[in-house]
């Protein structure tokens, strides 16, 4: 099964779990983060109060495992990483 979310151990260690699940409740992105934040008694909310979870994710490794979705919009976009 293919993994929805690209960067769990950034997430994690933004919410201070000590440990990585090995598997989350959900079929999406969505719900596998609304699953994560359960552990630490949470509540996931999308939007600009998820502002500070993105600025944890370490986009190189989201990229890195994305390289092949990502290219065609960088290439687009004018974008060099």
């Amino acid at each position: 099964m293919k993994r929805l979310l690209s960067d769990t151990e950034e997430i994690c260690r933004y919410l201070n779990l000590t440990t990585i699940p090995k598997s989350l409740k959900g079929n999406n992105g969505n719900a596998k983060l609304t699953d994560l934040y359960g552990h630490v008694r949470k509540i996931y909310q999308k939007g600009y109060q998820a502002k500070e979870l993105v600025d944890a994710l370490r986009m190189e490794i989201i990229r890195e495992k994305h390289v092949d979705s990502l290219s065609e919009l960088e290439r687009a976009l004018n974008v060099t990483i």
